[in-house]
This record gives structure tokens, sequence and C-alpha cells, in this order.
């Protein structure tokens, strides 16, 4: 068969050093006949005792160089190819020691992506495919291969071997997988895959790793660190081709406006939600959707979405009246998004749901923290007085508590939401530590200026408050006294939303007279935020918030008297206190509430044990088991991979876990092969001659099991060869050099009784004389 340059070439990483190697063969060869060059012989006396000799070792001489052109010759022949890097076909059998038997790694993709229908309108996933490839890989094994089969999404772990291939058993193993909902895993695989190159049991095995998925976007996960560089050369790495785009609808985040919403005092609850919206492929084209709400399984509301011509995302807001007449304060209400659209827009069913909760109390509690001794404005009213009208002016949902100062402990505290410090000056060491742990654990506490007429204290307990919450927060020593009104700005903070369209108007009326200098960093790293400003030149800050781990501050620089602004009677303050406390008390009670991806294991608090003091059970899309942690929480037995909510057996309308899909695990557009490529494999190369990688047919996937080609680099091992030959043309370059010496080595005499029995040596057996000396 003819060979062509290119296959040629294919064999070697660096095929011109090749050349060059073959090319320098002849430098020897060169030497040794301009040696055999026949010249004009002079005869004199002396010359004719030497041809005498010569004629008589003529056959010995030509033996000595012909075995020296032999030896330069391979030497770099060897030292040229040793350095291009050959790459031969089955010669890993002869310097690795393989028997020929291969262990195939099979990886199956059952990730979310995997759901995905082939075509519109037919019940047939990706994932069928998947596995009819697998099938047809596994029928092409030898009765002597192994197999091990992996399955790629969180969390991996392998369902068949590595084992003697049991076609029977691998298609039931095969036809046994479901997509699941969860991440792709694939590099972990890689990893355990790669770990076990090692394993002395397959050492003479031709490993080839098969990696079956339609590397989507959602189907990679998150990029890996990880070198998989050995794996890619010591074993045959094969990849079925790319899935192209399909068109899918998606349900990206349910949010409600509050996460925790009170009790109404008459008629029914009505809870406000924003569902994201997502769409890719064919975005071009007008669709329409329906997007449902469930609560118990029940369809409360309904609400259709008309999509435009290139509108890829959306946000529809929707409002869900729920009657809570039988139920028992405080319970968590969860909230199931449904989308529903045409099939040709949407190819993949399972992220057309997400879970929201909302926890309903039936009131909140407030504490006033005030000595009480204070006496009152102009109208009469002291600081805890206007508080105390404007939070609860009648029957509703606020209870204000009046606690003094010395009153402040950690189990009063641990009753109340909102903790309101009207005198800070009056707060000890021990105090504070008490107020850092509650506020961290999910309180509000808001830190009005005192209104007093000492005002040397002021800033002393500013700094001790700023330093115990690691507050970059700093007030002056002195009180500024002024003329100001509030900037005006365009919109509200994000905590006082609901106030936008009126929020101009109600910063008009408001003036300052006098207040405490506030400086905090307010840039974009930073999680302070002024919500009310100065119109002065430096727009100084009159309000500012602060997150704190779960919970929120709000220092104010104003005292609640009218000799430092009218605040108090101005038609903004009841708004801003009770948005302020809707607001940042329902984000805090966002953050407790339990939302997880599924795949995880997450840790639970010792309230969703069972009331025996058993570690509890959680009852869902499936009954798990909880056990107790190293750390005394409480995890289930096995990962939650099952969308939707799971109740604790106990106090199930208090205790809930939500499990959502990721939407970005569900991103049906195709990566191409260069991507795959650097994703898995960065340092692999980037498609030439000897590249690894290698892409199956996916209507007959045959190559990763028939070809029985098995890249063996051999450099070190021809490098090393021309090192041994350099070390014995130097020898026989020394032996052949007829130098005379009073003693033969031992290399001499085995030269010399190879020629006696190749009849080539016609010198006389020296004689012997004592110590072996002629």
């Amino acid at each position: 068969m003819t060979c062509t340059l290119a296959q040629t070439s294919s064999l070697f990483t660096a095929p011109v050093i090749a050349g060059a190697a073959v090319a320098a063969v002849s430098i020897p060869v060169i030497i040794h006949l301009l040696w055999r060059v026949k010249r004009q012989r002079q005869v004199w006396a002396a010359m004719r005792f030497l041809q005498v000799a010569i004629k008589k070792q003529k056959n010995k001489l030509r033996l000595e160089h012909l075995l020296l052109l032999i030896t330069r010759c391979l030497m770099l022949l060897l030292l040229g190819i040793g350095l291009a890097g050959p790459v031969g076909k089955g010669l890993s059998q002869l310097f690795a020691g393989h028997s020929g038997r291969k262990l195939v790694h099979l990886v199956i993709d059952d990730t979310l992506t995997s759901q995905a229908q082939l075509r519109a309108g037919v019940n047939r996933s990706r994932l069928d495919e998947l596995k009819e490839q697998a099938v047809k890989l596994i029928d092409q094994m030898g009765e002597e291969d192994h197999l091990a089969i992996w399955r790629s999404a969180k969390v991996a772990e392998p369902m068949y071997g590595p084992g003697l291939v049991n076609a029977v058993q691998a298609k039931q193993i095969l036809d046994s997988i479901q997509s699941r909902h969860t991440a792709s895993d694939l590099p972990a695989v890689l990893a355990n895959i790669q770990a076990q190159l090692d394993d002395a049991t397959y050492s003479a095995y031709e490993q080839t790793v098969v990696i079956l998925s339609d590397f989507s976007h959602g189907s990679l996960g998150q990029q890996s660190h990880q070198s998989f560089d050995k794996l890619a050369r010591q074993a045959t790495v094969s990849l079925a081709k790319p899935a192209i785009s399909a068109a899918n609808m998606q349900i990206i985040n349910l949010q409600p406006r509050r996460s925790q919403m009170l009790r109404p005092l008459a008629g029914s609850l009505a809870v406000m939600l924003d569902v994201s919206l997502s769409r890719e492929g064919k975005i071009d084209q007008p669709a329409v959707c329906t997007i449902g709400l469930f609560v118990d399984g029940k369809q409360v509301a309904s609400r259709q979405h008309q999509w435009t011509a290139g509108q890829s995302q959306a946000t529809v807001q929707m409002d869900l009246s729920w009657d809570e007449s039988a139920a028992s304060f405080p319970f968590i209400l969860p909230i199931e998004a449904r989308l529903t659209a045409e099939p040709v827009h949407n190819r993949l069913t399972a992220d057309d749901r997400q879970f929201a909760q909302v926890q309903l109390r039936e009131e909140l509690k407030i504490a006033l923290v005030d000595d009480g001794g204070g006496s009152g404005d102009a109208k009469g009213f002291s600081p805890a007085q206007w508080l105390t009208f404007a939070l609860s002016p009648s029957q509703n949902n606020l209870h204000v508590l009046p606690v003094s100062p010395g009153q402040l402990t950690a189990d009063v505290l641990s009753d109340v939401d909102v903790c309101m410090l009207l005198r800070p000056d009056q707060i000890s060491g021990p105090q504070l530590e008490v107020v850092e742990q509650w506020t961290r654990g999910g309180g509000l506490l808001w830190v009005f200026t005192p209104g007093v007429q000492d005002k040397a204290g002021l800033p002393v307990w500013a700094l001790n408050l700023a330093q115990k919450l690691e507050l970059p927060v700093k007030m002056d020593v002195k009180v500024r006294e002024g003329d100001w009104a509030l900037t005006q700005e365009s919109r509200p903070p994000d905590a006082l939303g609901l106030l936008g369209a009126d929020w101009q108007a109600l910063l008009r009326p408001v003036r300052v007279t006098q207040m405490l200098g506030l400086f905090a960093p307010l840039g974009n790293d930073s999680n302070a935020q002024a919500w009310l400003r100065l119109n002065d030149e430096a727009q100084s800050p009159v309000l500012v918030s602060q997150q704190v781990d779960d919970g929120f501050v709000l220092f104010s620089a104003l005292a609640l008297n009218p000799q430092w602004s009218n605040l108090q009677t101005r038609p903004l303050f009841v708004p801003l206190l009770h948005e302020s406390i809707a607001s940042l008390t329902s984000q805090s009670a966002a953050r407790r509430l339990l939302s997880f991806a599924p795949g995880t294991k997450p840790e639970l608090a010792k309230r969703f044990a069972g009331i025996d003091g058993s570690s509890g059970i959680l009852v869902g899309p499936k009954r798990m088991s909880l056990q107790a942690s190293p750390t005394g929480r409480l995890i289930p037995t096995q990962p939650l991979d099952e969308p939707g909510v799971y109740r604790s057996r106990t106090q199930p309308s208090r205790n809930v876990v939500l499990i959502n899909v990721d939407a970005a695990d569900a991103s049906l557009v195709m990566t191409d092969e260069h991507a795959v490529r650097q994703l898995l494999f960065e340092s692999t190369g980037n498609g030439q001659a000897g590249d690894p990688l290698h892409w199956l047919d996916r209507d007959s996937p045959t190559w990763a099991v028939s070809d029985t080609t098995v890249n063996s680099q051999l450099g070190w091992h021809l490098l090393w060869l021309a090192m041994a030959l350099l070390v014995m043309e130097t020898m026989l370059a020394r032996w052949f050099s007829h130098a005379s010496t009073q003693q033969r080595t031992w290399s001499g005499w085995i030269w010399h009784g190879i020629l006696k029995l190749l009849h080539l040596d016609h010198t006389h057996a020296p004689r012997m004389g004592k110590g072996g000396v002629r």
C-alpha cells in the first residue's frame, strides 16, 4: 500500500526534525565513501612491509569500519527521530506492555438538558439518543474488554464497573438511567478517570474514554481549573458531536415583592410576585406563553405573556389572592409558578417551574429603647411618643414595646423583630454585644441621635456601636446647624420602591436645622446606602442603611425633636417608618428561608428534628430521612435532586425547604467543538495532526471501540537508545584504533575471540610471560 507524505508526517509530532534526521544519516556514509577513494600510491621500502600487514588484516579492518558506520548512522537516526516525537500504531504494546485489551470509560450525560426533545412534538429525548449510541459502542467491544459506565450529573458516580464487559447487564443499567435536574459534574468524572490511569490492575490495557453528551451550555457546567492533559495523552478520548441549538422558554426566577407579610385585618391576603422569563432560539419570531400560579397544587392565578420578535428576557408581574382564614400563624406559604408554551418554542419542560415562599406573620414586635425621662417638645410629645403614634396609630399588626436601656437583654431581643434605639448613649458594653448578635442574626436595628443638650458623649456611643458592628460609619463631635432641605432624588432606594410615585413630593416639605455629621463610604463596593441627603454642596447623608450579615442597621443623624427637623410632622415620616420596617424585615426573612439547587445536601436547623428527638424526615417529591452532621445540624441522607417543596414531618407549615432548578443549567445553546476542547482539555492542542480528541458520528459511533491505534510517545525511549549507541561508538572507535598497549583489556580479548571465530585474525598469539606481559 502506498504511504503518502501526509500519512508519514502524521507519525511524528515534529516531522521536520524527523526528515532532518534521515538526511543526517548520509553524513557518516559520505565520510566512509570518501575514505575509500583510491589515491595514487608511492611505494618505498618500508611501505612494502606495511602493505603485507594490511593485506593480512584487510577483512578485519573492513568489518571494523562497517560496524562503526552502522553505529554512527543509527545514532544520528535515533537521535533525530526521538526529538521528532514519534507516534506509532500499536507501538504501545511493545514499549508499554499493552495486551491489546481495552478499558472503556463510557460517560453518559444525564444532566437537565438531556431531557430536551430531539424534535418538537416528538416524545424522544436527547438522553434516549445517547443511550442508543452507548448500546452500539458496547455491541462492538471484545469479550476480554473491560467497561465502566459513568453518569455526569451531580453527584457524579460510576454506574457499572470497571469490570469485564457484560453486554446484557450494561444495557440494563443504561436503560435505568434517567435524566436528573442537577448541574453537570463532568470535570469531577474526568478527574476520577484520570486518577485511575495509574491503577496497576489496568496497566496493560488500552484506555479509552467516550463522552456521550449534547454539549450544550447547560450540560458543561462550570469550567474546571484542573488539567486533563494526562488523560488526553495516555488514553484515547472520543466525544459525541455537539447537538445543535434548540428553542426553549424557562422561568428564571419567581420573586415575591415581600418575602414576609402580615396578616391583613380584613379581606384576603394579596401577594405580589415578579416572574422572570427567558427564551433562546427562534427569538426572531413572536410567541405566546402562559404563566400559572399554584398553591398546594391548585391554580390560583394565570396570565398570558406575548413575546415580541427579538425579545429574549421578560418580567411578568402577577398578584395572588389567598384566603388564610383557617391558617395558624406564623407559617410559610409555598407558591409555584408554571409556564406552558407550544413545543416548537419550548423543547425542554423541566425548567418551566419555579418555587417561592412567603413567611406570613400575625404581627411584628418593635422595641422602643428610651429612658422615658426626656421632656416633650413644643407639642408635648417625646421621641418615643412620636414613634408610637406613627407606628401604631390604631389597631394594626405592629406591636410596640417600650423598653428602658437597663431592660435591654438577650431575652427581650429574642422576641422582637425591630429595635429602635432612642438613647444609644445609655447602652453599656455587654448590652452592645447582645445587640450585635441579635442584629447579625437577622434583626433590624434603627439608631436615632439622642436629642439631649449635652453633646460631649455623642461621638463615644457612635464609635462604640460602629466598632462593635464593624460599620464604616463615623459622626462629628459637634452638631451642625443651618437650614437645609432634603435632596429630591429622582427615585427612592430599592427598599422604599413602593413610594416611588410620591417620593419627590414627600421629600419637598422636610427641613433640617441641626444634625450630627454622618460619614460613611457610599461607593459601589460598599453595603452602605444613603436613603436621605441634604441639598448642600457635599450632599451630606441624613439616613444611612448598612447590611450586617442577615440583619440591617439604620443610622439617623437627626433627633426626633422639632429643634432638629420637622421630619416627624411631615407626610414622609409615617410611610418612611412602615416601608423601611416592612422591606428590611422581609429581606432578613428571605435569607432565613431555605432554597437550594438540585443535588445539594443542605444543613438544616434542629427545628427540623422529630418531636421525639429523632433526626426527622422531609416529605416532598421524595421522602428523605435526616441525620445529624458533624456540626450538630441535620442533613439529608441523600442529595435532594428533585425540584419541589419539602416539608418537615413535624410543623410542616413552618419548616419548609425549596429545591429550584438553576436556569443556567438548562441552556440549550450549542457549544462548538473548539469550545468543548478548550473547556475540557485546554492544553491538548488545537486540532492539528496528532490531536488526541476524536469526534464520533452520532448515527454510527464506531471509532472509539474499533480503532486499535494507541498513540505512544516513544521519544524518550529512542533518546536513551541514541545515548547508549554514543557510548558504544566511543568504545568501538577506541578499540579499533590499534593503539598499542602492554596489556590487553577484557574487552580486547572478547573482540580477539570474535575475530578468531570469523577467521579474520591472522596475528600470532602472543606469548604470555609473568603477569601476562608479552
